[in-house]
């Protein structure tokens, strides 16, 4: 005979072994650990702090220099203020800037005052794995599509052949565009290796005259208008 399952997950075996009854509790409620996310993103964009770490700087590659974002903050107009926990910072945000929460509970948004999204925030409030950060948005991008009858296909299905092209954007606006390469279609390896190739090589080429159109582009703070 099969017994029952206890509901007693490994969330709630931590809590237990650390005499937290309330987060044990919670942990072996349905939805419990999801609702205290959610608490925790409308706790962080109604307050005065942002992550700690990626607030300063932000370390571009493994043992490669780091970016410096402490003047740029301050000249927007951030006042930094003490640490309140291992993972937060008090941070007064310029005029007209804000969060706001996205549709996934552990993802907010940083906007300007002209509402677009400076940098992305990061926070698990799960109490058995919190976490957090924040990371500063280039207004520079590249992105890889296919298109079809010269308009963009955004969703076009995996495996499915057709005219692949990229894109270097500023502020969301296209700036340069690739020539198109054709992708044939089919589910074979040899196929499948030959697309991932392509795109490969068209990702790297976007990246290549970003470097060049934009040579700072590292530095997120860089280039808004």
């Amino acid at each position: 005979m099969r017994e029952k399952p206890t509901g007693i997950t490994p969330a709630a075996l931590e809590a237990i072994a650390n005499g937290d009854a309330f987060n044990a509790a919670l942990a072996m409620t349905p939805g419990g650990i999801e609702a205290q996310e959610a608490v925790g993103q409308k706790m962080l964009v109604v307050s005065d702090t942002l992550p700690t770490k990626g607030l300063l700087f932000d370390q571009i590659r493994a043992g490669g220099p780091a970016n410096i974002y402490a003047d740029f903050i301050q000249k927007l107009g951030f006042n930094i203020g003490d640490a309140v926990d291992e993972l937060f910072t008090v941070v007064h945000l310029p005029p007209g800037w804000k969060k706001q929460p996205t549709e996934h509970s552990m993802w907010s948004d940083l906007l300007d005052e002209r509402g677009r999204i400076r940098a992305s925030i990061f926070y698990k409030a799960a109490f058995y794995d919190r976490r957090a950060h924040i990371h500063w948005n280039s207004p520079v991008t590249t992105a890889l599509f296919y298109t079809e009858d010269g308009k963009n296909q955004y969703d076009h299905p995996r495996g499915i052949g057709g005219s692949l092209v990229g894109v270097v954007k500023l502020d969301g606006k296209e700036i340069w565009r690739s020539d198109v390469v054709v992708v044939e279609s089919g589910a074979s390896d040899i196929l499948q290796k030959q697309r991932w190739l392509k795109e490969e090589g068209i990702g790297q080429l976007c990246a290549k005259q970003a470097d060049i159109l934009f040579p700072d582009r590292q530095n997120p703070f860089a280039y808004w208008s």
